[in-house]
């Protein structure tokens, strides 16, 4: 039997290790680099202030108080969150491919420009996916919008399933009595009818499947026809910061509290569960 080199051996074990631990780290080199004010981190079900230099695990709630401000920066990209605003930061295993989740709030993107779509924003309403750009997304719980400063958004929304692509100066917006428009500078794009599934959806339902979910349990036996298992006790976010007060919309773990469904569209339960990651 032919003997193998052992320093090409050695040499090739090593390789493989930094490639998997490169990996492995991948989903959670997201660092606070800026950071003003009172920021949170959901562990364990309780509240825990974030600091300078900080590096926030795969889909773990972020939420800044109405002082605070924290940029996370990844290489040449960046993830802003304006104050009182919540998110969860999504990434695809083993390839570039980040979503934000967006509860409410506001959050400006810094995306490197590569050829293929590979960050998105996703809210309850709308999702902005990019291949490079700068972009601004608010959002709260009756709709979001997306405002471009450099590049091309392609904005979509998720309940009518329709999309458009906003240029810089320009803006999107879609809610929950309003379809997709776009407004501002220059020509704009055609609003177009999509199908399928959002590539952000699919970035957060890997996450969730891989058991990544925070504190947002539920989803029991449930009885209704439009979601079928709705019901179940959603688990609330711990102590809440108490600069948030009690917005329905701060609750990853119940959205929309402890109400009776009516049997047809989401069950009859104690909350829904319903962080968005699969409408």
């Amino acid at each position: 039997m032919q003997k193998i080199d052992k320093r090409l051996l050695f040499a090739v074990i090593g390789l493989v290790g930094m490639v998997l631990s490169s990996v492995a780290a991948f989903a959670d080199d997201w660092t606070a680099v800026k950071l003003r004010g009172a920021v949170f981190g959901l562990e364990n079900g309780q509240w825990v202030q974030l600091f300078r230099g900080d590096v926030v695990s795969d889909s773990r709630y972020i939420r800044t108080a109405r002082n605070g401000r924290v940029q996370f920066r990844r290489e040449n990209e960046t993830i802003e969150l304006a104050p009182d605003t919540q998110v969860r930061i999504f990434d695809r295993t083993g390839q570039r491919y980040t979503v934000v989740n967006q509860d409410f709030g506001r959050v400006a993107i810094e995306a490197e420009r590569q050829n293929v779509q590979h960050f998105a924003v996703q809210t309850r309403y709308l999702a902005a996916v990019v291949k490079g750009t700068r972009f601004v997304v608010s959002a709260d719980a009756f709709g979001a919008s997306v405002n471009v400063m450099r590049g091309v958004v392609e904005a979509r929304d998720r309940v009518n399933k329709l999309l458009v692509r906003v240029r810089p100066w320009q803006s999107a917006g879609a809610g929950e009595d309003k379809a997709l428009e776009i407004h501002g500078w220059g020509a704009r794009d055609q609003i177009v009818a999509y199908s399928g599934s959002d590539a952000a959806e699919d970035v957060a339902l890997e996450a969730i499947t891989r058991g990544n979910r925070g504190n947002a349990e539920g989803r029991g036996n449930g009885n209704g026809n439009g979601r079928g298992n709705a019901s179940g006790n959603g688990n609330g976010v711990g102590n809440m910061p108490s600069s948030q007060g009690n917005r329905p919309e701060t609750n990853p773990g119940g959205r929309h509290g402890n109400g009776n469904g009516n049997g047809n569209g989401h069950g009859n339960g104690n909350g829904h569960d319903d962080d968005h990651d699969g409408d």
